[in-house]
């Protein structure tokens, strides 16, 4: 049983490779089989064909890609496996010192490669079928038109010579002569059938070749995986990071800064906006004025602009006044940390008790003052 279901993507396959043989046993469709196969002989033996070109590469390709995903599986590298490109005698030997993982992403993408090309050639050769099958149909269709319009001249040409006594004979002969358009008629739905019939057979058969291909990527990923665990290292090292008061100092002042330039930069957009509306306001209304007003709204304008520009070069020499002080104070703060560090790391073995204890203390005094702080300002409010 596991063997059936391991192999039930091929085993689907050549029975719907096989089903055409298996229809000609009921006797309704064999012989309509052996009776209108002679009708398009050409197109119809072109289009079997093409199906069975197709299903041979469907088969092979779910077989190929079921034999490489057994070598992945017992990880063997003994066997070929054109589909592998044989790396599988690479990635599985014992001599192999290159990454697995640069292998196996090699392997995945010669295996995605040809993937499409077998689905899109399964896929070609179902258009053909059908395409010959339209051509068929176009063939016999202009086969009908030729008959009928041959019959209608000769009908035409009998009715102006015959009398009265003939019109019986005339019958006859369009009755004879209408087996020449029926069979380009048959013709055309014959080999349309054919066509239809073998697409659709070899697009169901490419859905699994579709689905075997995903089962050995599906297992490649699965080796991947394994070899991404093996080659971790399970030994890691954890740092702490103590930071001096000036740090948490410099940090929280370098909140507030960003915090009053966010402020800073919204209400300048605000101004922004309203002066844009303002100069919108003003170009709508100079249609509607004279050429004085007009003349006294551009001077408002120019005021407001140059209004703007000053505003903008105070911000901007604001901006760097504080920049510079944050600078100055940078610089400052990594001079103590500095000194900071140099004195930790001297004292370190006599002074680290004393130090844990004067960092608790000087912890729960932060936190008072934050709390005793933070009610005073609620008081305020």
């Amino acid at each position: 049983m596991k063997k059936l279901f391991f192999y039930r993507s091929l085993i689907l396959c050549l029975i719907l490779a096989i089903l055409p043989i298996f229809c000609l046993l009921i006797p309704g469709i064999k012989n309509y089989v052996i009776d209108n196969f002679m009708v398009s002989a050409a197109y119809n033996s072109v289009i079997i064909f093409i199906y069975i070109l197709g299903s041979i590469s469907a088969l092979f390709s779910i077989w190929q890609s079921l034999y490489s995903k057994n070598i992945i599986k017992y990880k063997n590298s003994v066997s070929h496996s054109s589909l592998l490109a044989n790396f599988n005698k690479k990635l599985f030997s014992e001599k192999n010192k290159t990454s697995s993982r640069a292998l196996l992403k090699e392997i995945s993408t010669e295996v995605s490669a040809t993937r499409a090309q077998r689905v899109s050639f399964i896929i070609s050769c179902s258009n053909v079928s059908t395409l010959i099958g339209l051509l068929g149909t176009f063939a016999g269709l202009s086969i009908t038109i030729s008959g009928i319009g041959s019959m209608l001249s000769e009908t035409s040409h009998h009715s102006s010579d015959s009398s009265t006594d003939d019109t019986l004979d005339m019958i006859i002969h369009i009755i004879s002569a209408l087996s020449e358009p029926l069979r380009g008629m048959n013709t055309a739905f014959v080999s349309s059938i054919y066509g239809v019939m073998c697409a659709i057979l070899l697009i169901a058969q490419s859905v699994f070749v579709r689905s075997a291909f995903s089962q050995l990527l599906g297992e490649l990923k699965r080796l991947a995986f394994e070899h991404l665990e093996t080659e971790t290292t399970p030994n890691q090292v954890r740092t702490v990071r103590i930071e001096s008061p000036e740090v948490s100092e410099f940090k929280k002042s370098f909140e507030d800064f960003c915090q009053y330039f966010v402020k800073n930069e919204e209400n300048r957009n605000k101004e922004t906006l309203q002066y844009h509306q303002k100069l919108m306001e003003a170009f709508s209304g100079l249609n509607n004025h004279s050429f004085s007003e007009q003349s006294a709204l551009l001077e408002t304008i120019e005021v407001n602009q140059k209004t703007l520009m000053t505003q903008n070069e105070e911000n901007g020499e604001s901006l760097a006044d504080i920049k510079k002080e944050i600078s100055n104070q940078h610089d400052v703060l990594i001079d103590k940390t500095q000194e900071i560090q140099a004195e930790v790391e001297s004292y370190k073995e006599s002074f680290i008790p004393l130090l844990e204890k004067i960092t608790s203390m000087y912890q729960k005094i932060v936190k008072k003052t934050l709390l005793t702080k933070r009610d005073y300002d609620e008081n305020e409010k």
